[in-house]
C-alpha cells in the first residue's frame, strides 16, 4: 500500500479485506492506476473526502461489482473503471462529464444511472458493455453518437429528450444533436 500527500497511489490485493478497501477520511484523491488489477476488490465506497479519481484508477479490477459514491462532486478521469466487473452504478449527481473509455469493456454492466447534469459522454465511454440493453440519457447532454456505445451488441434502446431510439438509429445517423431530431 502506498499513500502519500493524502493521495492513494498503489493498492495491492493484499491490502483488500473481505473484498473491500476502506478509504481513510484524510485521503483526498485516488491517483491513476491506484487499484489497477486488484482482483480481490469487490466493493468500494468513494467517501465525501475524495474529490478526484485518476485515470485507470480501478482498471482491470475484474471482480469489482459495486461502487458507491458519497461525494456528489467527485471528478472521474479517463478509463477510471474500464474492465471491471461492475453490474450497476449510480454516478455522482453533480458529475458533468463521463470521460473517454470510462466504462469500456465492463462486460457485466447492466444498469447505469446517469445524472441530469451530464453534458458530455466521451468516446468509447461504454465500449463493449455487452449486457447494457437500454440507457436513459439526460436532456443536459447536447450530443450523442454511436462511438460512445461502440460494440454494445445488446444495446437496444436509448431514451433521450423524451424520445426513444434504437442503436441502429445511432449507426445510421452517426450522431444526434439536441435540436436535430
Amino acid at each position: 500500500m502506498k499513500i502519500e500527500n493524502q493521495i492513494i497511489s498503489d493498492i495491492q490485493d493484499i491490502d483488500i479485506q473481505n473484498g473491500t478497501f476502506e478509504i481513510a477520511e484524510n485521503i483526498t484523491e485516488i491517483s491513476e492506476y491506484a487499484f489497477w488489477n486488484c482482483t480481490a476488490l469487490e466493493r468500494i465506497i468513494i467517501p465525501k473526502n475524495i474529490s478526484k479519481i485518476g485515470r485507470c484508477a480501478f482498471r482491470k479490477c475484474l471482480n469489482l461489482k459495486e461502487i458507491i459514491f458519497q461525494n456528489m462532486d467527485c471528478e472521474i478521469n479517463y478509463e477510471a473503471f474500464s474492465q471491471t466487473g461492475l453490474i450497476s452504478i449510480e454516478l455522482p449527481v453533480n458529475l458533468k462529464k463521463i470521460p473517454d473509455s470510462c466504462f469500456s469493456f465492463c462486460k457485466h454492466l447492466r444498469n447505469i444511472k446517469i445524472p441530469e447534469n451530464i453534458q458530455i459522454i466521451g468516446d468509447l465511454a461504454f465500449q463493449e458493455c455487452n449486457n447494457l440493453e437500454e440507457i436513459k440519457l439526460p436532456s443536459s447532454l447536447t450530443y450523442v453518437n454511436d462511438v460512445m456505445f461502440f460494440q454494445c451488441k445488446n444495446l437496444k434502446t436509448l431514451y433521450w429528450n423524451g424520445k426513444k431510439y434504437n442503436y441502429e438509429d445511432l449507426k445510421i445517423y452517426e450522431s444526434f444533436k439536441q435540436n436535430e431530431f
